[in-house]
């Protein structure tokens, strides 16, 4: 059984074809885009577990990717994470604006970021799922005067 669904958007056929083998490895299921626009059909059926994206794209490159994905409901909580070799400030910053959550610099490095990201977005949906029960003491936070809380 497939852990999670993991979206892998590149321009490079090689490239897609190193992350989708290194993803499926792990026991993902893996679906791929050569464009930007692809990946956005893409996104109209299905929200995955995670969105690995090329930056340097023709067309919609990944930070207008990036973007249409945190405008649309459905998909603003997937994390974006980002293969680049961009190492200025500026493009990093631009990337962090739009959404990306992290910029990894090479497939090699991705599988250690993508379980980080994954294992953060699982405790997240954990935690907005699991009720808190309140104190049983008999002092009610709620109650302390303000000095005291």
């Amino acid at each position: 059984m497939a852990q999670g669904t993991i979206l892998v958007v590149d321009d490079s056929p090689l490239a897609t074809k190193i992350m989708s083998t290194l993803f499926t490895r792990e026991g993902y299921n893996v679906l791929t885009a050569g464009s930007g626009e692809e990946a956005l059909e893409q996104l109209g059926r299905v929200t995955p577990d995670l969105v690995v994206t090329d930056i340097m794209m023709p067309g919609i490159d990944g930070y207008e990717l990036c973007h249409q994905i945190r405008v649309r409901p459905q998909l603003r909580a997937v994390p974006v994470l980002a293969i680049t070799t961009i190492t200025e400030l500026e493009a990093k910053l631009r990337g962090f604006e739009v959404g990306v959550d992290d910029f990894v610099p090479s497939p090699a490095k991705l599988r250690r970021r993508g379980r980080c990201h994954r294992r953060a977005d699982e405790r997240s949906r954990h935690i907005a799922t699991t009720p808190v029960p309140l104190p049983q003491n008999k002092k009610s936070l709620l109650n302390l005067p303000a000095e005291e809380a």
